[in-house]
């Protein structure tokens, strides 16, 4: 069985697919609930190696990844089934940053843009190009238009202001994807109005093999100077693991609890006592093999 196969088959797919918005959106929750966001080979202190067929591989072995692999695989995926994909780079933003004073380094963090001629897309608003967020450890379950438009309570809207990223790269005109504010305020940062800027990137298009100092650096084998503070990736720590269900919530495993909700929607938070547990919890809920 070919790759293409063997990962179409782990998302329930089979090629030929539709190329529209509405299959795109599909195949990202597909993806979103079965393959998470994990840490566990930057634990393991395996060699970091970034390319897309490698993140594949590993997928289709009953593993997840962090951003770059997740976003590396999907989008080496999309381009098979026919999809016009451009891998972009972002600047993520959270504790201690407020926007847009302090930003992540320009590669923190990969994404996907996704373009659809508009003989190919069933949207109303004009938005033929797409986020496609398949890293973001709780995604929105949907795609995003860039052009503004709301969805599942996340938007992407450009400002016309640049900035410089914390790693000193400008920004002309960037796009910033932002979630609806939470009461009481949680993370990510205010703008002004009801919305947190949780990353800003551009339409730069990059290759998959650029994010490799991206990759060294969440592997903790370097450091990143942020605003001239050296800055420590928070994956070294321990074991961490998220991925999306189906009923809109995100499960997520650490190595001292586990958080869900239940067949009746009733939040469940239980601890966590053995390695044993966590590695049965890891496969029960995500699939993932440790």
């Amino acid at each position: 069985m070919s790759l293409l196969s063997r990962y179409l088959e782990r998302l329930g797919l089979s090629a030929p697919v539709e190329l529209s918005n509405g299959s795109l959106e599909k195949f990202t929750q597909l993806h979103q609930q079965t393959f998470p966001f994990e840490n566990f080979s930057i634990i393991a202190k395996e060699e970091p190696h970034l390319d897309s067929l490698a993140a594949v591989k590993k997928l289709c072995s009953n593993r997840g990844g962090i951003c770059l692999e997740l976003s590396s695989a999907f989008g080496w995926l999309l381009q098979q089934l026919g999809f016009h994909v451009t891998f972009i780079a972002a600047s993520v933003v959270g504790p201690p940053m407020t926007f847009p004073d302090r930003v992540g380094a320009e590669m923190d963090h990969m994404a996907l843009l996704v373009e659809l001629p508009d003989t190919l897309t069933d949207a109303d608003d004009g938005g033929s190009t797409f986020l496609v967020e398949v890293g973001y450890p709780n995604p929105p379950r949907v795609i995003l238009p860039l052009n503004g438009v709301e969805a599942d309570n996340y938007r992407v809207v450009q400002s016309n202001e640049p900035f410089i990223t914390g790693d000193g790269v400008t920004l002309h005109e960037p796009f910033l994807f932002q979630r609806k504010r939470r009461k009481p305020q949680r993370t990510g940062a205010e703008t002004g109005d009801d919305w947190m800027v949780l990353y800003a990137f551009s339409k730069k298009p990059h290759d998959v093999a650029e994010f490799n100092e991206a990759m060294n650096y969440h592997f903790g084998l370097t450091n990143e100077l942020i605003n001239g503070v050296r800055i420590v990736t928070p994956f070294t720590s321990r074991r961490f693991l998220a991925i999306a269900t189906a009923n809109g919530h995100t499960t997520t495993l650490s190595e001292r609890n586990i958080t869900f909700k239940d067949e009746n929607n009733q939040f469940q938070k239980i601890k966590i006592r053995t390695q044993q547990e966590f590695s049965d919890l890891a496969r029960k809920h995500a699939g993932v093999v440790v």
